[in-house]
């Protein structure tokens, strides 16, 4: 795992990416202090782009990745009352960090209630995603309005985990 970030909050290490397109848009990462967060990309202005890292425990962070809890509530629900609004400016020159309580999230940065990530492990214990034709090879996936979505072939994660430290290094 690589550095993917550094701020007020710490350093942080990518452990899954869940939604990929023209930059991550939802992640799990992990600080130095393993600290686990669920990460969602939540706005793009003409000036910045803005994240919310929510702190989850291990047992959230797995109800999260089994579908058991949408990432809108994981958000709204956060464990603490607290999340971190990471905001970079878009030519990755500035970023800010501000702790903000549950009750200051603006409902436009939440992410429909139907946004579910559903990993499950086949019988080895390898991680895939629930899927009608079984011979597809294993990816990340999101349940998002009551239709699966394929979001990235599992060879191609690294790879944009790797794109993924390089954009937020910048900050």
């Amino acid at each position: 795992m690589e550095i993917i970030h550094k701020n007020t909050i710490g350093e942080f290490k990518i452990l899954e990416t869940y939604i990929y397109f023209d930059g991550p848009q939802l992640f799990s990462c992990k600080s130095s202090t393993d600290q686990i967060y669920l990460c969602y990309w939540c706005e793009i202005t003409d000036e910045e782009l803005i994240w919310l890292y929510t702190p989850i425990s291990l047992d959230r962070y797995e109800e999260i990745r089994s579908g058991k809890i949408s990432v809108r509530d994981s958000i709204l629900k956060v464990e603490d009352d607290y999340v971190w609004k990471l905001s970079m400016t878009i030519d990755g020159e500035n970023s800010a960090s501000e702790r903000l309580h549950k009750e200051n999230i603006l409902e436009k940065w939440l992410p429909d209630v139907s946004l579910v990530i559903n990993i499950e492990e086949d019988k080895e214990g390898e991680e895939l995603a629930t899927t009608e034709e079984s011979n597809m090879s294993k990816f990340s996936s999101v349940l998002y309005n009551g239709k699966f979505k394929e979001i990235l072939q599992r060879n191609e994660i690294e790879k944009a985990n790797k794109q993924l430290s390089r954009f937020l290094s910048t900050a």
